[in-house]
This record gives structure tokens, C-alpha cells and sequence, in this order.
């Protein structure tokens, strides 16, 4: 993946996790959840659908090569953390030209940890106003087109997911990546056995 630009290395406080909500996320893409109400049975009354849950679309340039939409498969490995729980996120990726959604299969009993920033009028993610979310095992997330977001975070166990967007083969159109300088936008993830992490869970 081409690293397009280097961000300085920013001076802020260290962000804080929220629970994974579709009203917190959805400046950013959408949450996938079993949704309450809206089911049609289906299958002779043994199953219920829920139809359109999460956009899948791609808009890439007409004079690129074409598109297609492909389900890749990644393996994330935990990550290491300090006795500070902190994360230190010094990458942001996005793809310009689709959405991306990550459909967890057998995650740990953590979750995983969602990190999104929105887009500044130059382009590049705007560092202050980043977002660090806490998904619950059995919900999976679509990134709207263009979303700076970091590399999924797990910190349990290794978690598969399937993930699902538009590829055409060219590295900037599929995806654009910039690094931040320093240590990076530090993220709390942990505070012992009574902190952060086990509040976000309520």
C-alpha cells in the first residue's frame, strides 16, 4: 500500500474508546447488527432476513481499470500493549473509491477496536477529532467510501475477518496510506481489570 504523505507528529491528549453504536459510527460508515425491527420470515418461516443492513458499492474513475468486488480474508494477530493500555496509532489507510466492511468470525471475547477519523478540506485525516470505538464480538462495520480508519486492532487472540470491497488492482486507487510522526495518536485501550475497557462494555 502506497504511503502518500507524513503527518507531524501531533501534540493531543490520549483518546479514549467508546462503545460501537450505528448513531456514534454513522458519520463513518455503519454498524452491522441484528436490527430489532424490519425482519420479513423467510424460508419457509425458519429464518428471518433483514434485508439491506450495509451499503456495498464502489465508484472508482471510468478511465481505470474496471473494479470488481472481492471477498479477502485477513488474519489479525493481537497487539502489544504497555502496562498503560495505550495504542499507539501511527498509520491511518482509507479507500477512495469503495466501502469496506469487516465481518469478525469467532472473535475474542474482547472484541476489537475501531479507530476512524474524519477527512480535513486538504484531504488528509484530521488527527483531533479522531474516534476510537469498542466492538463487540458479534458486530461487523462498513467504512464509507474514503474513510480514514486505522488497521483493525485486536488485542485478545487472533480474529479472522472476512472482508468485503472494491478492488481494481491499481495501489493508490485501492487504498492511501499516511503516517503519523512521533508515537503517533495515543488511544487508551485497558485500564486494569475495573477501567476503560470493561466501562465501554456496559
Amino acid at each position: 500500500m502506497p504511503i502518500i504523505h507524513n503527518l507531524p507528529a501531533p501534540s493531543l491528549p490520549v483518546l479514549s474508546i467508546a462503545p460501537l453504536t450505528p448513531e456514534a459510527f454513522a458519520p463513518f460508515g455503519t454498524v452491522v447488527i441484528t436490527p430489532q425491527t424490519g425482519g420479513i420470515t423467510v424460508n419457509q418461516g425458519s429464518a428471518t432476513k433483514h434485508p439491506r443492513i450495509s451499503p456495498l458499492h464502489h465508484s472508482y474513475p471510468a478511465s481505470s481499470p474496471p473494479a470488481t468486488t472481492n471477498m479477502n480474508l485477513f488474519q489479525c494477530r493481537p497487539r502489544s500493549l504497555p502496562l498503560s493500555g495505550i495504542f499507539n496509532c501511527q498509520i491511518l489507510e482509507r479507500h477512495p473509491y469503495t466501502t469496506q466492511t469487516f465481518i469478525p468470525m469467532a472473535a475474542g471475547e474482547e472484541g476489537y477496536i475501531v479507530i476512524v477519523a474524519p477527512t480535513g478540506t486538504d484531504g488528509w485525516p484530521v488527527l483531533g477529532n479522531m474516534k476510537a470505538f469498542k466492538a463487540e464480538k458479534e458486530m461487523a462495520v462498513t467504512y464509507g467510501k474514503g474513510t480514514w480508519h486505522a488497521p483493525m486492532v485486536v488485542l485478545e487472540k487472533e480474529t479472522k475477518f472476512v472482508v468485503v470491497n472494491g478492488e481494481n488492482g491499481v495501489g493508490r486507487e485501492d487504498c492511501e496510506e499516511v503516517t503519523i510522526g512521533g508515537e503517533g495518536v495515543k488511544v487508551k485501550v485497558r485500564e486494569g481489570n475495573f477501567g476503560l475497557w470493561e466501562r465501554a462494555k456496559l
